[in-house]
């Protein structure tokens, strides 16, 4: 039994668990465990410009301003985008990420971005806006299933003390967990299916080969048909889900959206029809409806529309200054959002666990504190208009 694998871990609690190694400091006060990663990843980047990189004193953070971790010393500050589950890059994700940094009064060449698939492979060009040139000196590729399995079997393992023994287990927990994702076990597991398989056909070693064929293939047959039905009720209770997230939306917003949906996760923009054209709209953050307690909710303007952002933006300070209260957003916003807010599922582990009622509690809870930004993107656009 692997304990991380029982609890269904998602991409945020890979992030936590490396983060929470990384903050790890020895008896004698030293982050030996990030020292060993930076290590490693400068053994394998010689070319490149990671041997500047000093660990002192870092801040090391999950989930702060959307970066997966995120870690700041006095000189130096580490961008970690993880993408174990194969999860698309969206445009301009990582230069968004570079940005924010920035504000942080951190220059280009004090800021490193290491990507974290699954397998190795590289980034889309899209999500690096036009920094990718620029940042390739200090830009990595560690992958979990390559690397990490690697380096914490090898580096961290055989370093550890007796005293150690939480942290030992824990890492070891961790390792056979990336190794069965891995596929490692896969050969074993395998095994263990043919057997099934074999036992449910009701095939044995006496029967001809024919006799085997006929009923595997029995076998097939049945399987597509559970296959179907499977994939119905699957997304019949998405679209159930789905369609109470929409009801609700609809009763505040009305019927002005745009969704997709990819497995589980959903895409959600809201809008009025005269902000079509000027490419505005709130915005859910693909939340997954099934298995994450944190929703985040955006105010967006799509990246070739800067003065309408703006334009928004002054609006927002304005409005602040005269109405004296201070939004308690997640970050400063940076270009294309405009106002962004997290939302937390309290005492439930998903937004399908919700009653109907907590469901339209939680949201319109959301849409209400968004409510007053309606009002300035109609007057930002007027203004717009009126040049």
């Amino acid at each position: 039994m692997n304990v991380i694998e029982e609890l269904h871990a998602n991409e945020n609690a890979n992030s936590r668990i490396l983060a929470k190694l990384f903050q790890y400091k020895n008896i004698n006060g030293e982050y030996n465990i990030l020292k060993s990663f930076i290590e490693y990843i400068k053994e394998n980047n010689k070319d490149k410009d990671f041997g500047k990189i000093i660990i002192k004193e870092p801040r090391i953070t999950q989930e702060e301003e959307r970066i997966d971790i995120w870690i700041r010393d006095s000189n130096y500050a580490i961008i970690i985008e993880n993408k174990i589950y194969g999860a698309e890059d969206r445009n301009n994700q990582i230069a968004n990420y570079i940005d924010k940094t920035k504000q942080y009064h951190y220059k280009d060449e004090q800021i490193f971005v290491i990507y974290m698939p699954s397998i190795t492979r590289e980034t889309s060009n899209q999500t690096w806006g036009n920094y990718k040139n620029l940042y390739q000196s200090r830009f990595a590729i560690v992958s979990f299933c390559e690397d990490v399995i690697f380096w914490l079997n090898n580096r961290i393992l055989p370093n550890l003390t007796l005293k150690e023994i939480y942290l030992k287990s824990a890492i070891e927990q961790y390792i056979d967990y990336l190794e069965r994702y891995a596929g490692i076990y896969g050969k074993k597991e395998q095994h263990k299916i043919l057997e099934m398989l074999y036992e449910i056909c009701e095939i044995k070693n006496m029967d001809a080969e024919n006799v085997q064929y006929e009923k595997i293939m029995s076998f097939h047959k049945d399987l597509n048909q559970y296959m179907e039905i499977y994939t119905k009720e699957s997304n019949d209770i998405l679209k159930k889900v789905l369609n109470q997230f929409i009801n609700i939306t609809e009763k505040y917003y009305g019927s002005n959206f745009e969704i997709k949906i990819d497995n589980n996760l959903c895409w959600i923009q809201i809008y009025k029809q005269e902000w079509i054209q000027h490419k505005v709209h709130f915005e859910w953050f693909y939340p997954s409806l099934f298995d994450e307690r944190n929703f985040i909710f955006v105010l967006h303007a799509e990246e070739e529309n800067k003065d309408v952002w703006e334009k928004i933006i002054s609006n927002i300070e304005k409005h602040q200054k005269e109405s004296h209260v201070l939004f308690d957003n997640q970050s400063n916003p940076s270009f294309p959002i405009c106002f962004e807010r997290t939302f937390h599922i309290k005492d439930k582990e998903s937004f399908s666990e919700l009653s109907e009622e907590e469901k339209e509690k939680f949201l319109l809870n959301a849409y209400e504190k968004f409510n007053f930004l309606i009002d300035i993107v109609d007057s930002s656009i007027k203004e717009l208009k009126e040049k």
